[in-house]
């Protein structure tokens, strides 16, 4: 088998070039001899074939088939809805939805009917070039041109890269050749993997990656700003608690509690203190990197020094309404 390719304007994939050594006379071809564009291919004995080889082909498809030394069995034609294209000598085959090796194969089978070891060349135009679609949080979100060569991360780049608050943690691909979508998750956050290398797939032609919006990190407690901070791929407990305005005069600095609940649900929670993480930023025992969904809460002194009159009264109001 050999796979070539070339590409003008929407572009060709080609596979397929067997051996072939004429048995005996056959019977006048009845095949086209229309050139299809951009066709350079190169015939030798059989060799691996390239991914494109794995193109199904569909409706609206230009194949171009040809047998070496026999220009009258040429055909060129484009699939038409019901998915048969006529080949001379052996007729009416269903070609949509078989990939070109596969039907490349099923031709030289066909013609080992009236020659010894055909050299078989099959070519695919697609009437769309195939696509992988990237979704969610990416800042150009839509369909990118599929290439054999390219991985996970290229098609994320070609989308513009992700977009602030995405959840790299969890990062979903679709496939297309499941009729029940399968969907494999991987984890691109450094963060969470130990330092373990970021894993880059392959994708096939039609494939979706979806990227989900992160859980936002909840600061409460004695803070300015309390509420959600967008979460932010890298940042620490410090960064989020400065995001959130910093704490307040009254706030517990050595008593920060720190809740993370994993992806199965399970909760852990611990003391943190962010004066320490202030003098030491980059240790994570301190200053740890926060995951989507962590919950920060910082504590306060119920009195302290300096205590607002406003704060006196409504303690006072809250003992008499509970009496």
């Amino acid at each position: 088998m050999l796979w070539s390719w070339g590409m003008q304007s929407v572009g060709l994939i080609s596979t397929f070039a067997i051996c072939a050594l004429p048995l005996a006379e056959r019977g006048a071809g009845q095949g086209t001899t229309s050139q299809s564009p951009a066709v350079t291919e190169t015939l030798q004995p059989a060799v691996a074939a390239a991914p494109f080889s794995e193109y199904r082909v569909r409706p609206g498809d230009r194949l171009r088939m040809s047998i070496w030394g026999e220009p009258d069995l040429t055909t060129d034609a484009v699939v038409m809805t019901d998915g048969v294209v006529s080949f001379p000598l052996v007729g009416e085959i269903a070609v949509a939805d078989k990939t070109v090796s596969a039907l490349a194969e099923e031709l030289r089978e066909a013609y080992l009917r009236y020659y010894q070891d055909p050299r078989v060349s099959l070519s695919a135009v697609p009437a769309v070039w195939p696509k992988v679609y990237v979704q969610g949080n990416v800042k150009q979100p839509g369909p990118v041109d599929y290439a054999p060569e390219r991985r996970l991360l290229d098609y994320v780049g070609l989308a513009g890269g992700f977009a602030l608050g995405a959840d790299l943690a969890n990062v979903a691909v679709v496939s297309s050749e499941s009729d029940t979508a399968a969907t494999v998750r991987v984890s691109m956050n450094l963060a969470s993997s130990d330092g373990a290398s970021v894993p880059n797939p392959p994708l096939k032609a039609g494939d979706t990656i979806w990227i989900g919006k992160a859980l936002p990190i909840s600061v409460v407690g004695a803070v300015q700003s309390p509420g959600a901070v967008e979460y932010r791929e890298g940042l620490r407990l410090s960064d989020y608690i400065g995001m959130a305005g910093g704490p307040t005069n009254r706030a517990r600095v050595h008593d920060v509690v720190l809740k993370h609940t994993d992806s199965e649900g399970s909760s852990t929670v611990h003391k943190v203190d962010i004066a320490t993480a202030l003098e030491q930023p980059d240790d994570p025992k301190f200053n740890p990197v926060l995951a989507p969904g962590d919950v920060v809460t910082v504590p306060e002194h119920f009195l302290a020094g300096t205590l607002e009159w406003s704060d006196v009264l409504r303690a006072v109001a809250g003992i008499f309404i509970w009496r």
